[in-house]
Order: C-alpha cells, then sequence, then structure tokens
C-alpha cells in the first residue's frame, strides 16, 4: 500500500505537488491506491475527470492504482512503476511513459496520442481501443499486449525492417535481445 500522506498532497492539486516535488526530493508511492475515488470524495473531479494535467510523477510508484479516466495529459511519468495500473478511458496525449514499467497495466480506450512509450514495458498490457497516433514506441516492449479493436497506430523508426513486427495495425521496433 502507498503513502497516505502522498495522496493528500496530491489531493491539493497539481500545482501544489509539481512545486513539492521541485522542493523536495521524494519518489511518490501511491501504490495500490484508491485515487479516482479519494478524487471523488473530495469532489476535485473535473469533468467526470482526475485533475492531472502535467503532473510530475517521474519514478513514481503506481502500482495497481486506479486512475480510471484521468487526465494526465503531458503528465511526466518517466520511470515510473504502473504495473497493473487501472488507466482504463484515460487521457495522456502527449505524456512522457519513457522507461515506464506498465506491465498488466489496462489501458483500454486510453488516448496515448503523441506520447514517449521510448522503452517502456507494456508486456500483457490491455491496449484495446487505445489511440497511439504519434506515439513515440521505439524499443517498447509489447510482449503479450492486447491489440485490437480500433487501436491506431504509433511512430517506430521509420520504414517497416524486416525484424519489424505488425501487430493490431501498429508496427513495433523489436526490443533488445536481453528483454526476451
Amino acid at each position: 500500500m502507498g503513502n497516505p500522506e502522498h495522496l493528500e498532497w496530491l489531493l491539493e492539486g497539481v500545482a501544489a505537488w509539481n512545486a513539492r516535488r521541485s522542493r523536495m526530493d521524494f519518489d511518490p508511492d501511491l501504490s495500490e491506491m484508491e485515487i479516482r475515488q479519494a478524487f471523488e470524495r473530495a469532489d476535485s473531479l473535473e469533468k467526470f475527470r482526475i485533475p492531472l494535467f502535467a503532473a510530475n510523477f517521474a519514478r513514481a510508484k503506481l502500482k495497481g492504482a486506479d486512475l480510471w479516466e484521468a487526465n494526465l495529459n503531458e503528465a511526466n511519468l518517466k520511470a515510473a512503476d504502473l504495473r497493473e495500473a487501472r488507466l482504463r478511458d484515460s487521457q495522456l496525449v502527449g505524456a512522457d511513459l519513457s522507461e515506464a514499467n506498465l506491465k498488466g497495466a489496462n489501458l483500454w480506450a486510453a488516448n496515448l496520442r503523441e506520447g514517449n512509450l521510448q522503452l517502456a514495458d507494456l508486456d500483457k498490457a490491455d491496449l484495446r481501443w487505445a489511440n497511439l497516433g504519434g506515439a513515440d514506441l521505439r524499443r517498447t516492449k509489447l510482449g503479450g499486449a492486447k491489440l485490437g479493436g480500433r487501436t491506431s497506430g504509433g511512430r517506430t523508426s521509420g520504414g517497416r525492417t524486416s525484424r519489424g513486427q505488425t501487430s493490431g495495425g501498429l508496427m513495433f521496433e523489436p526490443y533488445p535481445r536481453a528483454w526476451v
């Protein structure tokens, strides 16, 4: 279970959260937290979404966190632990998810357009109906990811190579052999 104090800080709003991250050296731990429920109880949802636009979650522990219908557009989630996080229907347009661990995450119908997913691990993630248009998927690990519906494509290293893989209308650059 995560740190309840970190959830309280998050409920103060993104500006206060980001300022605290700048002042204090800490890696947020919101693992297994019911973040959506906390924002609902605090009557802090905006247009039915968790308002986390441009939040700094770099290196954050968000394993199993409930971020259903969050507005994480332009958020910094670099190297965040999002294993088994619930991000269904979330907005992640332009978000930095590079090096993030999203193993088993629920990203069903998430909008990841123009996001940076370089070196992210999406093994066994649910990406059905996700929008990956313009997303940078170079060296992204997608082994066992669920793709389908109208998943739209992301950009890789350019053209298709003999090692490139196409799945669900998407082409992905293979990940390093060390990841296999």
